[in-house]
């Protein structure tokens, strides 16, 4: 294959990483890592090394988590009240991280109203390229289509529209729904009272103007309200994707830290 059609079939590939998660999970599961100014970067460097992988393999846009106040708290006052605080060395990684992608111009996208779920989603309508999410995150699982695929590189397993209905016995684009109806712990969503996984999947197997007289027991009253926090907004406008390679990108971020 010649440089050029190489490249070009490298241009056909968007990978969207869910950053702030890939590194909280490699804070926890890395020994220290010193820098040259003595911060521990234990979970920039594995995650740079991913980053530095897929660049040469296809388009890397890294996505972060900036906003405490986004939208879905304006719904909700609890949504996701039953996190405890970060440490603050892994809030300066993120600080860290961000300002060496953007010193370098690398793709680099966040936002104070959106969260990064969000901006994965409308990433995800990037024309005329194959998408895939590097993500452990279940609620990505509602983005998954033709042209989107999810890799969980701690699992080193790959999720389509098979797995997410083996799994939960529902398709992608009704994933939304049944968090909706059977709530999300991680995130503090209740979903409607007393209905479990099992009984969503009952519950979205009928049209929903005949919920209520199919399941008389159960109040689906809030259940908009509920949809509302689980559904992934897909229309946050999107950056320009720089589609260079930076031949180079070990060499310059191992000389930036270390």
């Amino acid at each position: 294959m010649s440089q050029k059609s190489s490249q070009n079939n490298r241009k056909s590939i968007l990978y969207l990483l869910d950053t702030n998660l890939l590194l909280i999970k490699y804070f926890f599961a890395s020994p220290e890592i010193l820098s040259r100014d003595g911060i521990n970067i234990n979970g920039i460097l594995p995650v740079l090394k991913i980053v530095n992988k897929l660049h040469k393999k296809g388009v890397v846009i890294c996505i972060f988590d900036k906003c405490s106040n986004n939208f879905r708290k304006q719904i909700d006052i609890n949504y996701k009240s039953n996190r405890s605080s970060l440490d603050p060395n892994l809030y300066l990684q993120a600080s860290m991280l961000i300002e060496f992608l953007e010193s370098i111009n690398f793709n680099v996208d966040y936002s104070d109203i959106y969260e990064a779920d969000d901006l994965i989603g409308s990433y995800t309508y990037a024309p005329n390229m194959h998408k895939i999410l590097y993500t452990a995150d279940k609620d990505l699982i509602q983005l998954i289509k033709s042209d989107v695929e999810i890799y969980n590189p701690f699992k080193k397993i790959y999720y389509d529209e098979n797995y997410c209905y083996e799994k939960y016995q529902v398709y992608p684009y009704q994933f939304a729904q049944f968090l909706a109806l059977c709530g999300d712990a991680c995130d503090n969503i209740t979903g409607i009272k007393n209905v479990g996984p099992k009984t969503a999947v009952k519950i979205l197997n009928i049209d929903q103007d005949k919920w209520q007289i199919n399941f008389p027991k159960y109040d689906f009253s809030d259940y908009n309200t509920q949809l509302k926090l689980t559904t992934i907004y897909t229309s946050v406008p999107m950056k320009y994707i720089s589609k260079d390679l930076i031949s180079n990108f070990e060499d310059i971020y191992r000389s930036y830290f270390l």
